[in-house]
C-alpha cells in the first residue's frame, strides 16, 4: 500500500513537472517559434500549390506534399523541445527550486520526456486536422492513409524524444546536445547503422530509425506495403531504449 502511494505520489509530481516545463517552454518562446515555423510551411505550401493551378483532385497527393515535411519538423521539435531539458538543468541547477521537498529524479525525467511528447502531438494534431480539412475542402474527400501516417509520426516523436532526452542527459552544455540531437536523428544514426549494415551484408534496413520513420510518408503512398506492427514497435523501441538509458545517466548525475 505504502509502496502504491510512494508511485501515485511520484506520478504527480511528475504531473507538476510536466506542467512547469511546458511553461518554461512557452515563456522562452520556443512554443511560439516552433508553431510560427509550422505555420510558415503550411502558408508555403498551400500557397504554392494555389499558384500553380490549385489543390488538385488526388487527395494522397495533395496530403503527401504536406506530409513529406512532418519527420524534419518532428527532429526540430524534439531538438528545441527535448534536447535541452535535462542538459539546461545542470548548467542552471534550477531542479529542485520549485519543491518545497526532496523528488525523484524519475518524476523529473518522466515530466520532462512528457513535456516534450506531449509538445509534439498537439502540434501535429493540429497540422494532420488542417491536411484533412484542405483535402475536404480541395478534393472533397480524405486521403485513407492520412490517419495511419498520424499514427507512424505519434511514434516517430516518440523515438525522436527518447533520443533527445538521452543526449540531453550526458551533455554539458545546452547548445552541444541541441546540435548533436539534430544531427545525430537526421543523419548519424542512418550512417552508423548503413555501414553496420552494409558491413554485415545486411539488405532489409527496417530496424534503422529513418527507415522506420520512412512509413509516415509511405503510409500515403498506395504502392508501398508496410507492415504496421513492425514499424510502430521499431519506433517504440528506439524511443524506449535511449530513454532508459538517458534516465539511468541522469539518475546517477549531482545538481
Amino acid at each position: 500500500m505504502e509502496a502504491n502511494i510512494s508511485f501515485k505520489d511520484d506520478f504527480r509530481l511528475a504531473m507538476v513537472v510536466m506542467k512547469n516545463e511546458f511553461l518554461k517552454q512557452k515563456r522562452g518562446k520556443r512554443l511560439y517559434i516552433y508553431g510560427a515555423l509550422l505555420l510558415l510551411i503550411i502558408v508555403s505550401l498551400t500557397g504554392a500549390l494555389l499558384a500553380t493551378g490549385g489543390l488538385g483532385d488526388n487527395p494522397d497527393s495533395l496530403s503527401y506534399m504536406f506530409v513529406s515535411m512532418v519527420t524534419l519538423m518532428m527532429i526540430v521539435g524534439a531538438t528545441l523541445f527535448g534536447a535541452t531539458t535535462i542538459v539546461s538543468e545542470f548548467e542552471e541547477r534550477t531542479a529542485l527550486i520549485i519543491f518545497n521537498r526532496p523528488i525523484n529524479k524519475w518524476s523529473i525525467y518522466l515530466g520532462k520526456f512528457m513535456s516534450a511528447y506531449l509538445i509534439l502531438i498537439g502540434f501535429f494534431a493540429v497540422y494532420y486536422i488542417f491536411i484533412a480539412v484542405l483535402c475536404l475542402v480541395g478534393t472533397g474527400q480524405m486521403a485513407e492513409g492520412l490517419l495511419a501516417s498520424f499514427g507512424y509520426a505519434l511514434a516517430y516523436a516518440f523515438a525522436a524524444t527518447g533520443i533527445a532526452l538521452m543526449i540531453s542527459s550526458f551533455m554539458k552544455k545546452a547548445s552541444t546536445a541541441s546540435i548533436l540531437t539534430f544531427f545525430t536523428i537526421f543523419m548519424l544514426l542512418d550512417i552508423v547503422f548503413g555501414l553496420i549494415s552494409m558491413a554485415a551484408g545486411i539488405e532489409d534496413t527496417w530496424y534503422m530509425l529513418n527507415t522506420a520513420g520512412s512509413a509516415v510518408t509511405y503510409a500515403l503512398d498506395p504502392t508501398m506495403s508496410i507492415d504496421g506492427l513492425k514499424t510502430v514497435g521499431t519506433l517504440l523501441v528506439w524511443g524506449l531504449v535511449p530513454g532508459i538509458i538517458g534516465f539511468l545517466k541522469f539518475r546517477n548525475r549531482d545538481f
